[in-house]
C-alpha cells in the first residue's frame, strides 16, 4: 500500500506545469514559429496562406487525360507521367528506359496480356501488373 501512495504522489509531481514553458527562448512551444505581436509588411492574402487571393492563370487552363498503360491503344504515342509503385518496380522500369517525360509508342495492346512498347529505339513486353501502375497521357 505505502507503494502505491508514493506512485500517486510521484504521478501528480510529474502532471503539473512547468512555470514559464514555451515561453522563454530555447524552451520550444509555438511562439517560435508564430508571434503575435510581431508585425510585418504583407498583404492580407499573404498573412492567410496559400489558396487565399486572386489567382488568375496565365492562359488557358487545360485538363490532362491521364490513363494507365494498361489502357493506351496501339498504334499511339504516349508520354510517361509517373510510376506508381515500389522501389523494385521503379528500379526495374528505369533500367529498361521508362522514366517520367519518357515518350514511348504502343505497338500491341490486347486486353488479357502484356502491352508491347517501344523507346528510344528499343522494344519491350511489359505485364498487365506493371502495366496497370504505370500513368500516361497521349501526345
Amino acid at each position: 500500500m505505502v507503494f502505491g501512495k508514493k506512485m500517486k504522489a510521484r504521478v501528480k509531481r510529474s502532471r503539473k506545469p512547468k512555470a514559464n514553458a514555451g515561453h522563454s527562448p530555447g524552451q520550444g512551444g509555438l511562439h517560435r514559429y508564430f508571434n503575435p505581436h510581431r508585425t510585418a509588411n504583407i498583404s492580407k492574402s499573404q498573412a492567410q496562406g496559400p489558396g487565399y487571393g486572386n489567382i488568375v492563370p496565365a492562359g488557358p487552363v487545360q485538363r490532362r487525360k491521364l490513363l494507365t498503360l494498361a489502357h493506351a491503344i496501339s498504334g499511339k504515342k504516349y508520354r510517361i507521367i509517373k510510376v506508381e509503385g515500389g522501389c523494385k518496380l521503379n528500379s526495374r522500369l528505369c533500367a529498361m528506359g521508362l522514366m517520367p517525360n519518357e515518350l514511348l509508342s504502343v505497338y500491341t495492346a490486347s486486353r488479357g496480356g502484356p502491352v508491347i512498347i517501344s523507346i528510344k529505339g528499343s522494344r519491350f513486353a511489359i505485364g498487365r501488373g506493371m502495366t496497370n501502375r504505370i500513368i500516361i497521357e497521349e501526345t
